[in-house]
């Protein structure tokens, strides 16, 4: 995997499970471009925070 801003391949990435959904978040050791992905698409942290939100109910 590649950095899609500066190329570089020096990530920090954490995987976890928030019920049933698989994520991972990615920053660039580089240029500290962020992302968060689920099931290979890019996903908004709002959805990641719904996602562990529902967990607490």
């Amino acid at each position: 995997m590649r950095c899609p801003n500066c190329k570089s391949d020096t990530f920090v990435e954490i995987n976890m499970t928030l019920g049933e959904k698989e994520v991972a978040f990615r920053r660039c050791g580089r240029c500290e471009t962020q992302k968060w992905e689920s099931e290979d698409k890019d996903v908004d942290l709002s959805s990641v925070l719904k996602f562990a939100k529902n967990l607490a109910v």
